[in-house]
């Protein structure tokens, strides 16, 4: 509900729709923090509530996720057309995972397992592929702090190790277009829970 009141106060569908016929864009509501709050807390609901009379075509959703979920779980859960049906947009709409991480350390936080070790360079290796799988485009979280760099894989040291294994998918894939290597979306050490 407060979702949906914050949309309505902002006035939010309206300028989207502005935007949209002015300049030719497409246009998406706010990003949801996670699969589950698009597909099971409601969410995609009031977006496919609110949104109805913006083009199918024309909108498209962003969506984050963190180490809770294995990114091998977004291939067998489905969750793209999950994602894409929860919000009424058809099979071929487009949903961008803007954000994903196997965590991440807050503006004044200390170094913690899972972000720029090889837990986290893993995880991004993991979601680079299951992306490529289930056809949603992935961005790594790259917040850029003013106290610390531990969560920017641009850095060269806290990014090292996940850039180098960004590298390594990239050139994979580009010289054997295979996007699906044995392995490719499991974890040795995850943080992510497994599904019962």
């Amino acid at each position: 509900d407060e979702f949906e009141k914050l949309i309505r106060d902002a006035k939010l569908v309206e300028a989207l729709i502005y935007l949209n016929k002015t300049y030719g864009v497409k246009v998406t509501p706010p990003g949801i923090a996670s699969f589950r709050n698009l597909i099971e807390n409601g969410y995609g609901e009031v977006i496919r509530n609110l949104f109805k009379d913006v083009p199918r075509s024309e909108l498209f959703i962003k969506v984050h996720s963190y180490g809770h979920l294995q990114p091998k779980h977004w291939v067998t859960l489905n969750l793209k057309d999950e994602s894409l049906a929860a919000v009424g947009l058809p099979k071929d709409g487009v949903i961008i995972l803007e954000e994903t991480a196997n965590t991440f350390v807050s503006e004044h936080g200390s170094p913690k397992p899972g972000v720029y070790d090889e837990q986290g360079a893993e995880f991004l290796r993991a979601a680079m592929y299951a992306g490529m799988q289930v056809k949603i485009p992935t961005c790594h979280f790259m917040l850029y702090h003013k106290f610390s760099n531990f969560n920017n894989i641009s850095d060269p040291v806290y990014g090292d190790l996940r850039r180098r294994e960004a590298m390594g998918v990239l050139e994979y894939v580009r010289a054997t277009n295979d996007i699906n290597p044995p392995g490719s979306t499991d974890l040795k050490n995850p943080m992510g829970r497994e599904l019962d």
